[in-house]
This record gives structure tokens, C-alpha cells and sequence, in this order.
């Protein structure tokens, strides 16, 4: 729904994930969108569905990581 309501958003989607190790420590990360969610807070939609974004993305990593 993002991108078809707000194609403009699209280069700001992080769709990569880096899955590395670090010792005996998976490591899954992704690029913060925090700085651009701030910038967009006064546009109330876009703003809410990146949250939700940025939420299920943080969210899916964390049960990866188990």
C-alpha cells in the first residue's frame, strides 16, 4: 500500500537487510528511517503508514533473530 498510495516514498523503503555474523552473534540489520520519518510528520498519512513500515520491518528482524 505504501508505494501505491505514495510512489514517491520508494527510495526511502528499506528493502535491504544485511544478515552478517559477529563471533557467535547473528547480526540482522537495516538502514534507520528514523531521520526521514521525522521529516515527514507533517504529511499525517505517509507519516503513519511509514511507522507501521518501519515497525512490522523492526519487528520481522527481531523474530529472525529468534
Amino acid at each position: 500500500m505504501m508505494l501505491t498510495s505514495n510512489p514517491n516514498f520508494a527510495p526511502f523503503m528499506p528493502c535491504r537487510i544485511a544478515v552478517y555474523e559477529e563471533g557467535d552473534t547473528t547480526i540482522i540489520s537495516t538502514q534507520n528511517m528514523q531521520m526521514m520519518i521525522d521529516s515527514i510528520q507533517s504529511q499525517e498519512q505517509l507519516h503513519v503508514e511509514a511507522v507501521r513500515l518501519f515497525t512490522d520491518l523492526q519487528n520481522m528482524m527481531k523474530k529472525l533473530k529468534g
